[in-house]
């Protein structure tokens, strides 16, 4: 009577986040009773082995036991009896269940192939259904199966495989370790029937620690504006499998010049054997990396090195070129584009933080997108003609970036500092945009105002850039500069050209052949015939290049061409092409011939010279 009361008050009092279906009798087994009012709803594992725990932990009501593998049994309505029945170290089956009453009954029980796993093993779990005489049944309810590692993710329980008499599971460690207490949930009209089975998953002895990469693989210096942080990944891995949880990992640095640190000194490792390592940038460029260590058993791993860059742009270290140098674009508008391509590191020679923004100017002719942001180092934008070009058909674009000036680093520091060179041709000015092409700026051509007072300034004579430790020529601290690189694009002019050089081609005695032997002709230059384009240094003293891809060939109406005969203007020309000509061979017998020369402009018609030649 003693333990009804207990019982009753242990139901009515103490469980109230136990499954209001559950009412416990005097028996010294559990009997699960659905009410009448009672929504079926099948118990969550958290509420279940509370509930359970809690009336394990009054031994004197008989109602749990625990079998020598250490499961633990629950013996509902009508079961025969609640002691376990016999396991080996390989198998092991439990009570269960009872669904039903009288003749109808049907007993539930859960057998396990082997309750001692190795790491990562492997199981199968059986529910059986049977009769008073032990004969099999018919499966009855629903079933499912859940654990603790499994709701951790640390096991794996496949979905339930139902036959006529059997419901089966295949349990997968996967990271587990110790004991893990398995749940079989099965609901039959509104009635909630719940049996467990404990699975032991051995211990994994640290193997290996793996590192998988840095994220980013390049920080910038400290007060770059950049990302100065990184986070480094390892894995522990076990002897006989991969990812170690609860493993603790001490970190330290190796090659911590500049300031680099260590944010993170040690980690334990998650659900996945992860251990993360965070590393701030100091104030140099460096490379370093880092050492993860297991606490316990010593193993380590080494990082690949993390790259701690400049992160901004240093003078020398800037260059813009064009994917089509002469385009044909001369009083034409859309077509045909070019492509600015600049290319952006550090003092290094590592590349700028992605995102560095590089800034563009085409003020002579043609339209050009502002602005690009690196990638890599390196970023483009497309030149369009718009209608406008200066008179020579030369274009100067200009890009700028912020940046640093240059300096001879004679200790190899990457410090601008005490014993180090700062050379006049190194104090950079505003940058600007050389139109004439003299070499200094004029009036009225365009510059970048770094400082916005309005006019163009040169050097200050000191060194500006970022971390400057130099005692004497520091200028503003953390000033930059703006940095440009310019170069120049060919309007060329695809309607018209000129035979801007004759060389052989103007003296008419090379016109002239003995019947059945040759001679050559050559030395001729074209251009595009723009009377405006000055070549100071050239053979031809005025005009551009023709439009890339123009073909120039030759051609004759009697003897044969012993050379090639055939050119096709390049993409990057920059001055009038050439020298073009022909070897000959005369036919054999006397009289006239005539050598054609043919330009084809792209877009254009073909256009001929003739030049007459005399066989004797």
């Amino acid at each position: 009577m003693k333990n009804r009361n207990l019982l009753h008050k242990l139901n009515f009092d103490s469980m109230r986040n136990f499954p209001a279906a559950v009412r416990v009798h005097q028996n010294p087994l559990i009997k699960i009773i659905v009410n009448s009012s009672f929504q079926p709803q099948a118990p969550t594992l958290p509420e279940f082995l509370r509930g359970f725990a809690l009336i394990c932990l009054l031994g004197a009501l008989g109602a749990c036991d625990r079998d020598t593998s250490g499961r633990y049994l629950i013996a509902p309505p009508d079961s025969a009896s609640s002691s376990s029945s016999s396991s080996s170290s390989s198998s092991s089956s439990s009570s269960g269940a009872t669904i039903g009453a009288g003749d109808e009954a049907v007993r539930v029980s859960a057998a396990v192939v082997n309750t001692d796993l190795p790491v990562g093993g492997a199981t199968v779990m059986t529910l059986h259904f049977r009769d008073a005489d032990g004969q099999p049944q018919l499966v009855r309810a629903t079933w499912e199966a859940s654990s603790i590692c499994a709701l951790q993710q640390l096991a794996e329980i496949s979905s339930p495989v139902v036959t006529s008499t059997t419901v089966n599971f295949n349990y997968v460690a996967k990271g587990c370790v110790g004991e893990d207490l398995v749940t079989f949930t099965g609901v039959e009209s509104g009635k909630v029937y719940t049996l467990t089975a404990a699975i032991e998953v051995a211990a994994d002895d640290v193997g290996l620690i793996s590192w998988l990469g840095s994220e980013p693989e390049q920080i910038a210096i400290r007060g770059s504006g950049g990302q100065e942080t990184a986070q480094i990944r390892f894995r522990v891995n076990g002897v006989s499998s991969e990812g170690l949880p609860g493993q603790l990992v001490n970190f330290r640095l190796e090659g911590a010049a500049g300031g680099v640190s260590l944010l993170t000194a040690s980690a334990v490792s998650d659900a996945g054997g992860i251990v993360r390592a965070t590393v701030q940038s100091g104030t140099s460029p460096a490379v370093v990396s880092v050492v993860a260590e297991h606490a316990a058993s010593g193993v380590k791993a080494h990082s690949g090195g993390l790259i701690v860059a400049n992160g901004l742009a240093a003078d020398r270290h800037f260059n813009v070129a064009l994917s089509l140098r002469n385009p044909h674009a001369y009083n034409r508008i859309n077509a045909q584009t070019s492509g600015v391509v600049v290319a952006v590191t550090d003092k290094s020679g590592n590349a700028v933080l992605d995102g560095t923004i590089v800034n563009f100017v085409s003020e002579e002719g043609g339209s050009i997108e502002n602005s690009c942001r690196t990638l890599n180092g390196s970023c483009s934008v497309t030149w369009t003609p718009d209608g406008r070009q200066p008179a020579d058909g030369r274009v100067q674009i200009v890009a700028t970036v912020k940046g640093t000036e240059d300096y001879i680093d004679n200790n190899g520091n990457k410090i601008f500092d005490a014993g180090d060179d700062f050379l006049p041709a190194f104090d950079l000015g505003e940058p600007y945009s050389d139109n004439n092409g003299n070499g200094q700026y004029d009036l009225g051509e365009h510059f970048v105002d770094t400082n916005g007072n309005g006019v163009r300034d040169a050097g200050d004579g000191l060194w500006n850039g970022l971390n400057c430790q130099h005692p004497t020529l520091c200028g503003a601290e953390e000033a930059f500069v703006d940095l440009g690189a310019q170069t120049t694009l060919y309007m060329s002019d695809g309607s018209g050209h000129e035979l801007c050089h004759f060389g052989d081609f103007a003296d008419p005695a090379k016109f002239t052949f003995t019947v059945d032997a040759s001679g050559s002709i050559g030395g001729l230059y074209i251009s595009d015939g723009n009377p405006h384009a000055f070549n100071s240094d050239h053979i031809c003293p005025f005009g551009n290049p023709l439009p890339a891809g123009t073909t120039i060939s030759f051609s004759v109406s009697d003897g044969r061409l012993l050379s090639s005969a055939v050119w096709t203007v390049p993409d990057n020309a920059t001055q009038p092409t050439g020298p073009y000509g022909v070897e000959y061979r005369a036919p054999d017998n006397p009289g006239t011939a005539v050598l054609t020369l043919t330009i084809l402009v792209p877009g254009e018609g073909a256009r001929s010279h003739t030049f007459p030649l005399i066989i004797e």
